[in-house]
């Protein structure tokens, strides 16, 4: 579910449902969609079969290069800039998209999460990435990749199963667990 310009999107498998305060619109998603990620004033979608396509409000465009990712699961889209975006996959790492290739990042974040699922991604700050795993909490790394520090069920996390990130208007993280949720400053 996301909000863009005055309209609430909702996301299912075949369409995504615009409710702009009044009326209710349903947009027919070209094959099935698996999840919907925010990307400037857009929206990108994963196929399950295709890819990654780029959503505008009423539309949808396929991502040329993206077919890569309709074999792969994407559990988190992080924008940097307008040509800087880290797609990470639950298994395969993190790919580097600039809005025209996709490359896969050789660094330590994306080896790590080639081996603990990731499940979700945020960007805390310019320099601070957060990515939520199935079975080891919460690791932090740098824009460079390289991994600062991790928080799991050993200290201080309810439990290893990060189902969701969200950063608060002062750069805290709120983790949503599978029991629970917990608050890191």
């Amino acid at each position: 579910i996301f909000e863009l310009n005055h309209t609430v999107y909702f996301q299912s498998f075949t369409s995504v449902y615009a409710y702009n305060y009044n009326t209710v619109t349903a947009i027919r998603c070209p094959s099935n969609m698996l999840f919907f990620f925010r990307a400037g004033e857009n929206l990108i979608a994963q196929s399950l079969s295709e890819g990654l396509y780029l959503f505008d409000g009423s539309g949808f465009r396929f991502i040329e290069g993206s077919e890569i990712f309709g074999g792969l699961k994407v559990h988190a889209i992080i924008e940097f800039s307008f040509n800087e975006y880290w797609i990470c996959t639950a298994n395969n790492g993190i790919f580097l998209y600039d809005r025209h290739t996709f490359t896969p990042l050789k660094n330590e974040i994306s080896e790590y999460l080639k081996g603990e699922t990731c499940n979700a991604g945020l960007a805390v700050n310019d320099t601070l990435i957060a990515f939520g795993t199935i079975l080891k909490g919460v690791v932090f790394s740098d824009k460079a990749g390289r991994i600062i520090t991790s928080y799991d069920y050993s200290n201080g996390l309810r439990n290893n199963t990060v189902l969701s990130l969200f950063k608060d208007a002062d750069e805290r993280v709120w983790i949503g667990l599978d029991e629970g949720a917990n608050y890191i400053n």
